[in-house]
């Protein structure tokens, strides 16, 4: 939101947003907020690369003719594949990477990278830019997870302000060393905090699945409490990340 409203106001935008699940959250606060939203569901778009997210990225920029494409896998897609599908050859007149950027989570990546290992070093690896979230929230956390990223990355802009200090530019200031040389798509975000995986060299399908309700249920602070606490204690098993919008009564 900070980057289609600070920094592309002025120009042609398409987002492709993509969760691993049937459900896309984040494309439904992006419509609330008035954009147009193009939501790949049920699954990742890394997982079938050479199919249908490049037949729909070719299609995008053709018919749309953006100015800039912003594409937000899921936190279980790898930034490596989605960097390479940019890259075919069909994209090459048309579109060049600009920016590839990731989020990382300060109070939990040490875990991820731990125990969701190949996902999560993936993401840190390929990105040109490292973004540290909730800095302002966990100050502590903040001098590990940027010796962490740098270990991992050590070309890569690590910026760990507070977001709200941060500016759309700096965010998209490119470090010299990773100035595009060759020509290929325009914008590339990636949001994400990498996650589970046992088996190095699968895909996501086959490693995680995805569970998703909708409810016109309405729910009290504490109703909510108890259901964030069972999860987080795993009472349901292993979950790698949760999120959703319900009902308070009196707010969302």
């Amino acid at each position: 939101q900070k980057l289609l409203t600070e920094a592309f106001k002025s120009k042609k935008v398409a987002l492709i947003e993509n969760d691993f699940g049937d459900f896309s959250v984040d494309a439904a606060l992006l419509r609330e907020g008035g954009y147009q939203v193009l939501a790949l569901n049920a699954g990742c778009i890394c997982c079938s690369l050479t199919g249908d997210f490049t037949a729909a990225l070719a299609s995008l920029l053709k018919t749309y003719r953006p100015d800039v494409v912003l594409i937000e896998p899921s936190g279980v897609g790898k930034l490596s594949d989605v960097e390479r599908a940019c890259r075919d050859r069909r994209f090459a007149t048309s579109a060049r990477i600009t920016q590839k950027i990731t989020v990382v989570d300060v109070k939990r990546c040490a875990s991820y990278l731990e125990n969701f290992g190949a996902f999560f070093e993936d993401q840190v690896r390929s990105a040109g830019t490292i973004l540290l979230n909730r800095t302002e929230l966990f100050p502590e956390a903040v001098t590990k997870a940027v010796e962490l990223v740098e270990q991992l990355n050590p070309s890569a802009q690590v910026l760990a302000e507070p977001w709200k200090l941060l500016t759309a530019a700096e965010i998209l200031s490119l470090p010299k060393e990773t100035e595009p040389t060759d020509a290929q798509p325009h914008e590339e975000h990636t949001c994400s905090c990498g996650h589970h995986h046992h088996h190095h060299g699968h895909d996501a399908d086959e490693v995680f699945t995805s569970w998703g309700k909708e409810t016109a249920h309405k729910y009290s602070r504490e109703d909510l409490d108890k259901a964030l606490h069972a999860l987080d204690e795993g009472a349901y098993g292993m979950i790698l990340r949760a999120k959703g919008i319900v009902d308070g009564g009196d707010t969302w």
